[in-house]
C-alpha cells in the first residue's frame, strides 16, 4: 500500500489574536476623588472628543513633545497648539520638522477642514510659528539630550508645564548601538528620555508650590511591555551589570524583547520619578496609546504589522476552558467580540500543534495558517469602518487621546504614577511582575534616624532601575548637574 500524507489545514483568519489578559473589571480612580462632571472617555475617544468636552485654555502653558514630526507626536502637538499652548517640537530631522509645522499650521487655519475642530485660540500664521518651536533632539546621543535641556534652561525663564516623552523606535531587527554605546531601543526609548526628564524635572516643578495645575511628565509606554523577559527583575540585573560592561546589553537580544524592555523601563521610571517628586506636587504617568500604524513601525514588514498583538496570555484562556469542563458559564467571563474570536483562533493553533505531536508517528502533516485580511462573508457582523481599521485597533486621533487627556485632565482625576490605557487607569493591564509591589509606595518615608531610603524601597524594581540608569549615564561621561551660567555659556540661540 502506498504511503500518503493527510494534510490538515487549520485556517487562522484573524489578523490580530486578541487574547485579552484583562478579564477583570478595569481599575478606575476611586469615585470619591472625582469632581462633579466626570468625563466619560474610552478606547474610541479621539483628541477632538477631548478638546470639545473639556473646557480648557492653555495660553501661557509650555510643552515639550519628543518625536513631534509624525504619528502621535504630531497629533499631540496639533491638539495642544489648538488650545493655545506653546509647544517645543523636539525633532531629530530639522527639514522634516519644518514641513510638518507648515502642514499643522495649514490645517489649523483651514476653516473648510471639517476633520479638525476650529481652534479655541485663533492665531495668525506668524503666531502659530512662534508657538511651535523646532528644536533638534537626538535621543540616541546623551550630548544632544544635554544640549537640548541646557537650551531650555537658557531660553525659557518660566516653568515647563508638560514634558511628553513620546518618541521611540520599535523592533529593530538586529543589535545596534547609540552614539554612547547603549543598545539602541533601550538607549533611545528609555535612557535618552530618562536623562531628558532628569535634566528638566526642576523646570517641571518650578513654581509648583501653591499652584492649581502642577507640571506633568507623560511617558508613552506600550502594552508591548509584555514582551520584556520574565521576570523583569532579570532585565534590571542586566542593566546593573551594564554599568560596568555595556556588552551585557547584547545578551539575548531580540527585536520585540528589547522593545518590550524599553517600554517596561518607562513604566518603572515614571513611578520612581513620581515617588521622588511627590512632595513637589508634579504628576507623572505612563500609558499605552493603542496599536497604531505610524512611523514607529519602520522596521516592520506588512506581514508582521498585520499579525502582531500586544495582548498575550494564552494561559488564562486555557484555564477558562479547563474550568468550563464542569461549568460552561465560565465561557462568558470577560466576553468580547474580538477577544473571543482571537481565543478561538489561538486555540486552533494550539490544537494543530498537539494533533501533530500525537500523530507524528503516523506521518500526517498538521499546520495552521493566516490567509490574510480579506473581506468576505466572515465579516457579516462588521461595519465597513471596522473592517477598514481592525488591523490596528486605533487611528491616530484615538491613539493620541490618552496622552492628551493626561495633559489636560483635572489633577484630582489623575492617579499619580499610574498606568493608563484607553483613556482610563488600567493597572490591571500590566504584566504581574510589573505591578506595584509596595503598599503606599509613593508615601514611603525615609528612615528617621539615618535619613536614608528603607531597604524595601532600595530593593524595589523602580529604585534599582533608577540607580543603574543614573550610573550608566554618568559612566558615559555625563552629569545630572549644571547651572544656569553653564547653560548660557553652552552656545548661542538657534531658534528656527
Amino acid at each position: 500500500m502506498s504511503t500518503f500524507n493527510v494534510i490538515i489545514l487549520t485556517v487562522i483568519i484573524s489578523s490580530i489574536l486578541l487574547l485579552n489578559e484583562c478579564q477583570s473589571q478595569q481599575t478606575k480612580v476611586e469615585s470619591e476623588t472625582l469632581p462633579e462632571g466626570t468625563f466619560d472617555f474610552n478606547a474610541k475617544s479621539t483628541t477632538d472628543d477631548i478638546l470639545n468636552k473639556i473646557p480648557l485654555d492653555l495660553q501661557g502653558k509650555v510643552a515639550v513633545v519628543t518625536g513631534a514630526t509624525s504619528g502621535l507626536g504630531r497629533e499631540t502637538t496639533k491638539a495642544l497648539v489648538w488650545a493655545g499652548c506653546k509647544v517645543i517640537m523636539a525633532v531629530r530631522n530639522k527639514q522634516k520638522g519644518i514641513k510638518v509645522r507648515m502642514d499643522i499650521i495649514k490645517e489649523l487655519m483651514d476653516d473648510k477642514d471639517e476633520s479638525t475642530p476650529r481652534p479655541k485660540i485663533k492665531q495668525t500664521n506668524m503666531q502659530y510659528k512662534k508657538n511651535m518651536l523646532l528644536w533638534e533632539l537626538n535621543l540616541g546621543s546623551l550630548q544632544s539630550v544635554k544640549d537640548f535641556a541646557m537650551r531650555y534652561w537658557r531660553e525659557n525663564p518660566g516653568k515647563l508645564d508638560f514634558l511628553i516623552l513620546n518618541a521611540g523606535v520599535m523592533a529593530i531587527p538586529d543589535y545596534r548601538l547609540t552614539i554612547d554605546g547603549f543598545e539602541q531601543q533601550i538607549g533611545i526609548n528609555y535612557l535618552g528620555h530618562y536623562y531628558l526628564a532628569r535634566l528638566l524635572t526642576n523646570k517641571v516643578v518650578e513654581g509648583a508650590y501653591g499652584i492649581t495645575d502642577p507640571g506633568r511628565v507623560i511617558s508613552v509606554s506600550s502594552r508591548a511591555h509584555m514582551y520584556a523577559p520574565e521576570p523583569i527583575s532579570g532585565a534590571i540585573t542586566m542593566m546593573e551589570g551594564a554599568v560596568s560592561n555595556k556588552k551585557l546589553m547584547k545578551t539575548g537580544y531580540g527585536d520585540w524583547r528589547n522593545y518590550g524592555m524599553s517600554k517596561a523601563f518607562q513604566i518603572l521610571f515614571t513611578r520612581e520619578l513620581q515617588r521622588r517628586e511627590l512632595y513637589r506636587d508634579i504628576i507623572c504617568v505612563s500609558l499605552h496609546p493603542g496599536v497604531i500604524k505610524s512611523g514607529l513601525q519602520q522596521y516592520l514588514t506588512d506581514e508582521v504589522i498585520a499579525t502582531k498583538t500586544f495582548d498575550k496570555n494564552k494561559n488564562k484562556a486555557v484555564k477558562i476552558m479547563e474550568g468550563a469542563v464542569s461549568n460552561k458559564k465560565l465561557l462568558k467571563t470577560g466576553y468580547g467580540d474580538w477577544r473571543n474570536y482571537g481565543m478561538s483562533k489561538a486555540f486552533q493553533i494550539l490544537f494543530t500543534r498537539e494533533l501533530q505531536r500525537r500523530e507524528l508517528y503516523r506521518d500526517i502533516i498538521c499546520v495552521s495558517l493566516h490567509p490574510g485580511v480579506i473581506k468576505s462573508g466572515l465579516q457579516q457582523y462588521l461595519t465597513d469602518e471596522v473592517i477598514a481599521t481592525k488591523t490596528f485597533d486605533k487611528n491616530i486621533k484615538q491613539g493620541t487621546a490618552t496622552q492628551l487627556l493626561m495633559a489636560i485632565l483635572p489633577k484630582e482625576m489623575i492617579s499619580r504614577g499610574g498606568y493608563y490605557d484607553d483613556c482610563e487607569l488600567h493597572e490591571d493591564r500590566l504584566r504581574d511582575d510589573l505591578k506595584l509591589k509596595i503598599d503606599d509606595f509613593y508615601n514611603y518615608k525615609r528612615d528617621e534616624h539615618t535619613d536614608e531610603e528603607h531597604d524595601d524601597i532600595k530593593n524595589s524594581l523602580e529604585y534599582r532601575l533608577w540607580v543603574a540608569s543614573e550610573q550608566m549615564i554618568e559612566g558615559a561621561g555625563f552629569s545630572f548637574d549644571f547651572s544656569i551660567d553653564d547653560a548660557i555659556r553652552a552656545g548661542e540661540k538657534h531658534e528656527l
